[in-house]
Parts: structure tokens; C-alpha cells; sequence
């Protein structure tokens, strides 16, 4: 198969490239949240449909009456299962007004089509769209839910996480970002 034409390949370099911060030093102390995931079943979707004018008909198969950590993964087509990116890591309490399906459906129906509340959820999701995929983890407990969003932000540091809970790597972010 031939390669495609330099300008295409040029503009694929600038639009998809993403700064990743990649912390050995954080990992270092993922046991305990590692620990937590024992024994519990990681679900993934496909995020958009085939032509990403609507959200994947399997997104019903997200419960509306349980919260819990949900990610936005990035999967290439060439080995698929090896290569995969967290770009995002987000939560939905166990609510009346709030539960995984509900909140996952906001990306799509207000931050997809939209830049104006949150631009960099509305960048991931058009240009990433058709190698996006939700993976999640049901949950009821708000404040265990809470608590496990903000460990794996703080370790993972996922490129469209804007809001970094931990002070201290908040400093260091934005230390290194002037860079």
C-alpha cells in the first residue's frame, strides 16, 4: 500500500499530535488504586457511531440508575489491543439527575457539538471521534467514586484533564508547561 501524500501526512503530524505526561514517579504509587479494581468488571463501548453523527447505539448499554468512573481511550487500527491512549478520565454520580449513561451522553449532545463550554473536550472528540472508545467501571458509592476519579487523574495525568485535583502536581504542570 502506497503512503499517503506528504501534505496529508504533514497535517495529520500538526492537528493529532498530543503532549503526554508520562510520571514513573506517580505510578509508583498506583497499589492502592490498583488494588481497588480487584474484582471489578471494566465495560467498554464503542463511543460514536460508524459515521459519528450520533452516539453508538450501545450507549443504552450503560446503566441510568448507577454512577462510576468512566475514560475516553484512544485505539489506533494497528494492534488494536496493544495500542490504546487514556485521554480523558471522568465520573458520574449515583444520582436522580445524574448516572453513567446521562453523563456520558452529555459529551456528545453539548460538548461534541459545541466548543463554547469546555473547547478542549469538543477538540478530543472531533478529531479523535472515530478512534474513541468509553471504557467504565459502575459505581454507587459518590464519595468512593469521587475519590477514585481524582487518584487516577493525579497518576495518569490524561492529556484532556484539564483540572488536575493535587495542588502540588497542579504547580508542577504548569511549571513545565511554560517550556
Amino acid at each position: 500500500m502506497p503512503l499517503p501524500p506528504f501534505e496529508q501526512l504533514k497535517s495529520d503530524w500538526v492537528n493529532h499530535t498530543i503532549k503526554f505526561t508520562l510520571s514513573p514517579t506517580l505510578w509508583e504509587n498506583a497499589d492502592e488504586i490498583n488494588s481497588f479494581f480487584d474484582g471489578l468488571t471494566v465495560k467498554n463501548i464503542k463511543f460514536f457511531n460508524e459515521d459519528c453523527s450520533a452516539l453508538n447505539s450501545n450507549i443504552t448499554d450503560l446503566p441510568n440508575n448507577k454512577g462510576g468512573i468512566y475514560f475516553f481511550i484512544l485505539k489506533n487500527d494497528v494492534l488494536p489491543s496493544l495500542s490504546s491512549h487514556i485521554l480523558y478520565i471522568g465520573r458520574a454520580h449515583s444520582t436522580k439527575h445524574q448516572n453513567l449513561r446521562k453523563r456520558c451522553s452529555v459529551y456528545f449532545n453539548k460538548y461534541y457539538k459545541s466548543h463554547a463550554e469546555r473547547p478542549h473536550i469538543n477538540t478530543m472528540l472531533n478529531i479523535w471521534d472515530k478512534h474513541l472508545y468509553l471504557y467504565y467501571i459502575e459505581l454507587t458509592d459518590n464519595d468512593e467514586i469521587d475519590m477514585i476519579e481524582e487518584k487516577l487523574i493525579n497518576n495518569i495525568i490524561p492529556p484532556f484533564n484539564h483540572d488536575i485535583p493535587s495542588p502540588h502536581i497542579k504547580v508542577v504542570r504548569t511549571a513545565t508547561n511554560a517550556f
